[in-house]
């Protein structure tokens, strides 16, 4: 019997790019929930982050607003964001729920019975977006947190 591995993941750009089946995450940040991790970012990331000034710049603001401040950085358009083949859509730019709008239907495991998984094609996911942040011994400065995760926190699916 040929058996077919497949791929699960909890990261948006793995679900996305790859075509991974979305396994939430179980816990973030103390908090229990299921979540999907929209964007890892540190302070080391010449590329995102020219200067170290525009991290701290949006680090701050982050700090102050929450995650908002992440969602509106480069947005011109801050209630409906294209962002990695989905649209991010707010009620208001400082708001933190959401719903997640794909492009393509993604596949979500709400679980497993023995091996299988229990999955099901979605397109909508409506919740709030959270973060949290870390430190690292490589980072460019150290009166920061020197990274930080995005996630979502997934509290209903629709087809």
């Amino acid at each position: 019997m040929n058996e077919t591995t497949i791929e699960t993941s909890g990261r948006l750009f793995e679900i996305i790019e790859d075509g991974a089946f979305f396994e939430p995450y179980s816990r973030v940040n103390g908090m229990n929930g299921m979540f999907m991790e929209i964007e890892h970012s540190s302070d080391d990331e010449d590329g995102t982050y020219p200067l170290i000034m525009h991290y701290i710049t949006l680090v701050k603001k982050m700090d102050e607003s929450g995650a908002p401040a992440w969602l509106n950085r480069n947005a011109k358009d801050k209630l409906n964001i294209d962002y990695d083949g989905m649209k991010i859509v707010r009620k208001s730019q400082w708001d933190s729920e959401a719903t997640l709008i794909f492009k393509e239907p993604i596949t979500v495991v709400f679980g497993k019975v023995g091996e299988e998984l229990i999955t099901h094609k979605v397109s909508k996911i409506t919740g709030e977006f959270t973060y949290e942040w870390f430190w690292t011994k490589r980072g460019r400065q150290d009166k920061y947190a020197n990274g930080f995760n995005i996630y979502f926190e997934c509290k209903t699916f629709e087809l």
